[in-house]
């Protein structure tokens, strides 16, 4: 699994960073490098049985209202 993890990470970094480097959109890159770096972690953490990262779910438990919210207000449940 950790294997597959590293190998779609330096897959997207010969495919896309290089690509975005030069087309000098920095935003672009430094949200994939934060979501790849986040996914990573999270395999890391699953991968060795540890707890140091936030469960996701805790953060979807906050935020669904306001979600919710939104969704409603704008008619779309």
């Amino acid at each position: 699994m950790l294997y597959l993890v590293i190998t779609m990470v330096i897959t997207f970094a010969i495919l896309e960073i290089k690509k975005i480097r030069e087309e000098r959109s920095w935003k672009d890159l430094l949200v994939a490098l934060f979501l790849i770096l986040a996914a990573f972690l999270y395999s890391i953490e699953i991968h060795f049985n540890l707890s140091f990262l936030p469960n996701p779910n805790r953060i979807l438990f906050f935020v669904k209202p306001a979600g919710d919210a939104f969704m409603k207000l704008l008619g779309l449940s």
